[in-house]
C-alpha cells in the first residue's frame, strides 16, 4: 500500500509538469504545464519543428514508450534488406524509420545518401540508377517538411542535386534525363523549387540540375539568415551556391556550348564568386575575414613591418650577429663549410643554426634598447597580429580554391579561350567523322589559341582543361603519325603537364603558379606572364627536360623555401605594378628574416598543393 500511495503522489507533479497547452476557439485557455511552457519559450514544440504527421504520432504512441527499441530493430532490418538487395522492402522500411524518428536529421541524411549513392549504383541501366538518385533526393525533401529549421537538409539537397547528377560517371546521360524530366520538374515545383523560373533554366531553356541545386543552397542560406543554425564551416557552406554556377558553366562548355552563352554564364559565375568573396566569414579563431581582403591585409602587414623596421633600426642585424657569435663551435664550422662540401651531420647542424639565427619580431623589439623597447613591442604585436590575419585569409582561400575560381572565371570569358575550346571541340568532332585534313587545320588553330591562354593564365595548365588539351594533342599526334613538329606551340605545355601529372614537379613551382593565379587577375588582358620579371627572376627552363624549375638562392643554414616573388608587371606600361605580397604559404614569415624578425610562432607548414577543382571539399 505504501508503494501504491507513493505512485499516486508522484502523479501530482507529473500532471503539473506535463499538462499540455489547451486552446478553445483559437484562443489560449491554459499555457499548460512547465514542460509545455518551456517548449513554447524555446520554440521547440512539435509544430515549431516541422510538419505533424498523424501516422507518425500514432506509431510513436503505439510503441508504448519503446520508440528507441523499435527504431533500432528497423535500422537493423534496413541494413539486412540492403545487404540482400531487397530494394522495395528497404525503401518501405526507411519510411517506417522516418515515421518513428521524423525529427532525427541523421535518419534523412544517412538514408538519402544510401538511396542516392549506394543503392543507385547496384543497377545496370543508367535510367534505373537515375530513378534511385531521384528517390534519394525525394526522401530528403520529405525530411525538410518534418524539420523546418534544419538548413543542413537543404544544403544536402544542393549537394545531391548538383554533385550526384553532375559529377557521376553517367553525368552526360543524367544531365540529359534531368533536363527532359518534365514530371520531375513539376514535382520540384510542388516541393518549393520553381523549375520554370529563369534562374534554373540552362542554355537550352530547360531546367539544369546545377542551377536547381543552387536554389536549394539559397533556401538553406535563407533559413540561416532567419536565425536557424547550420553546423558547417561558413567558408565551405557559403561557397557552394556560387560553385554551382561555376560548375554549370563548365558543364555547358563540355557539351559544346562555346559562344556568348558560355561567356555570359562565366560572367555571372564570376560576379557570384566575387559576392562570396565580399561576405564576412566567421573563422575558428573568433574573428571575421573576407576572401577578397587578402591584398589589403598584405598591405597592412607590409606597413606594420616598415614601421617596425624603422623603429628598431639595425637591432635585427645586431641580434642575429649576437646569436651567431654564441653558437656552438660545431654549428659555426658547419655554416662556414661550403654547402656542397658539408657532410650529412653538418647539413643538419647548419640548418639548426640557421633557424636559431632568425629572431622573432618580439625578440628584436626586446633587444632594441631601453629607449625603443616599449613602442617596438607594440609594433611587434601589431606585426604578429597582421601576419596571423594574412595567414588565416590565405588558409581559408586555399580551402575553397578561391584564387583558382576567380582566375578561371576571368579566363573563360576571353574570346581567345572560347575560340580555343570551340576549335578543339570541332576538331575532335571532325576526327570522329574521319575528316583528317580538316581536323588537323582546326587543331592547329586551337593550339595557337591555347598557347595564348596558357601563357596568360598558366595555372590552367594543371587542371581538367589541360588534361582535355593533352588528350587532343595525343589524337593530333596519331593523325600525323609522327612526332610533334619542332615548332609546336604547346611543346612546353606538354612537357610541363606530363611532369606535373607524374608528381615530378618541385613543390615550389606549385606555390609560384598559385601566386600567378591571383596576380593574373590584375594584369592587362594581353599580358604574357612568361614575359614578366617574375618568370625571368624566379623560373628557368631546364633545357634537358623542358620542365620549368624555380631559381633558389639559399642563405646559409636555410632549407629550400619559396622566395617572395616580385609583383607582376603589366605588359601595358600605363598601369603601375602591384606591390609584392609580403608572405606566401610556406615562406618564412615576414619577420623571421635575418634582419626584420618574425612572429613568435612562425608557420612551418608546407604550402598547399596547387589549387585544383578536382581536389576541393563540397562540390566534387
Amino acid at each position: 500500500m505504501i508503494y501504491i500511495g507513493l505512485m499516486v503522489l508522484l502523479l501530482v507533479p507529473l500532471y503539473v509538469l506535463g499538462q499540455p497547452k489547451t486552446q478553445r476557439g483559437g484562443k489560449e485557455v491554459s499555457p499548460g504545464g512547465t514542460l509545455a511552457q518551456l517548449r513554447d519559450q524555446h520554440n521547440i514544440g512539435q509544430a515549431a519543428l516541422g510538419k505533424i504527421d498523424p501516422a507518425s504520432e500514432s506509431m510513436r504512441l503505439a510503441t508504448l514508450g519503446m520508440r528507441g527499441i523499435a527504431s533500432t530493430i528497423l535500422w537493423q532490418q534496413a541494413d539486412y534488406y540492403k545487404r540482400e538487395k531487397f530494394w522495395d522492402r528497404y525503401a518501405a522500411t526507411l519510411k517506417q524509420i522516418a515515421l518513428l524518428q521524423p525529427h532525427f536529421v541523421n535518419v534523412w541524411d544517412h538514408q538519402a545518401h544510401n538511396l542516392t549513392y549506394n543503392i543507385s549504383v547496384e543497377f545496370d541501366g543508367y535510367k534505373q540508377r537515375y530513378e534511385w538518385v531521384k528517390k534519394g533526393i525525394d526522401f530528403l525533401v520529405d525530411g525538410t517538411r518534418f524539420n523546418a529549421r534544419q538548413p543542413i537538409l537543404q544544403w544536402f539537397l544542393g549537394i545531391y542535386t548538383g554533385q550526384k547528377i553532375g559529377v557521376a560517371d553517367e553525368k552526360k546521360q543524367y544531365r540529359e534525363l534531368f533536363r527532359n524530366d518534365n514530371d520531375y520538374h513539376d514535382r520540384l515545383t510542388s516541393q518549393g523549387i520553381d523549375a520554370r523560373q529563369s534562374d534554373v533554366l540552362g542554355s537550352d531553356g530547360k531546367p539544369d540540375h546545377w542551377l536547381v541545386g543552387r536554389q536549394w543552397f539559397l533556401q538553406s542560406y535563407d533559413l540561416v539568415k532567419a536565425g536557424a543554425y547550420c553546423k558547417k564551416s561558413p567558408h565551405i557552406y557559403y561557397s557552394d551556391s556560387p560553385k554551382c554556377r561555376l560548375r554549370y558553366s563548365e558543364a555547358i562548355e563540355e557539351e559544346g556550348v562555346l559562344d556568348d552563352r558560355a561567356k555570359f554564364s562565366w560572367n555571372k559565375a564570376g560576379d557570384e564568386w566575387k559576392e562570396f568573396g565580399d561576405r564576412d566569414i566567421l573563422t575558428t579563431w573568433g574573428h571575421t575575414i573576407k576572401m577578397n581582403g587578402l591584398l589589403s591585409a598584405r598591405e597592412s602587414l607590409k606597413a606594420s613591418m616598415e614601421a617596425f623596421n624603422e623603429e628598431v633600426g639595425d637591432a635585427g642585424d645586431r641580434l642575429t650577429e649576437k646569436i651567431r657569435s654564441e653558437l656552438p663551435s660545431e654549428e659555426k664550422q658547419a655554416l662556414e663549410t661550403p654547402e656542397d662540401q658539408r657532410s650529412p651531420a653538418q647539413q643538419k647542424l647548419a640548418y639548426e643554426a640557421g633557424q636559431k639565427m632568425k629572431p622573432t619580431v618580439m625578440q628584436i623589439a626586446e633587444f632594441a634598447g631601453p629607449g625603443k623597447s616599449r613602442s617596438a613591442v607594440d609594433l611587434a604585436t601589431r606585426v604578429r597580429e597582421s601576419n596571423e590575419y594574412v595567414s588565416h585569409v590565405e588558409a581559408y582561400r586555399n580551402q575553397v580554391n578561391y584564387q583558382y575560381w576567380e582566375t578561371r572565371a576571368i579566363a573563360e570569358q576571353r574570346d581567345v579561350t572560347v575560340a580555343a575550346r570551340r576549335q578543339m571541340f570541332e576538331a575532335d568532332a571532325l576526327l570522329q567523322e574521319a575528316k583528317l585534313d580538316e581536323a588537323i587545320t582546326k587543331y592547329d588553330e586551337a593550339w595557337a589559341n591555347w598557347y595564348q591562354v596558357f601563357r596568360r593564365y598558366p595555372v590552367l595548365m594543371t587542371d581538367d582543361i589541360a588534361s582535355d588539351v593533352l588528350k587532343s594533342i595525343r589524337r593530333y599526334k596519331r593523325i600525323l603519325d609522327s612526332d610533334l613538329p619542332e615548332d609546336f606551340p604547346l611543346a612546353e605545355f606538354v612537357k610541363f603537364k606530363e611532369m606535373y601529372d607524374k608528381g615530378g614537379m618541385d613543390w615550389q613551382v606549385e606555390n609560384i603558379l598559385s601566386r600567378w593565379t591571383s596576380d593574373a587577375a590584375k594584369l592587362d588582358p594581353e599580358a604574357d606572364i612568361f614575359e614578366t620579371d617574375l618568370i625571368k627572376k624566379d623560373l628557368l627552363l631546364d633545357a634537358g627536360s623542358g620542365v620549368m624549375l624555380p631559381k633558389t638562392e639559399l642563405k646559409e643554414g636555410e632549407k629550400p623555401a619559396t622566395e617572395t616573388a616580385p609583383a607582376l608587371e603589366p605588359a601595358d606600361a600605363g598601369q603601375p605594378p602591384e606591390p609584392a605580397p609580403v608572405q606566401q604559404p610556406g615562406e618564412a614569415s615576414p619577420d623571421q628574416a635575418s634582419t626584420t624578425g618574425s612572429p613568435d610562432e612562425p608557420s612551418s607548414v608546407r604550402p598547399p598543393t596547387l589549387e585544383n577543382p578536382s581536389q576541393e571539399d563540397g562540390l566534387n
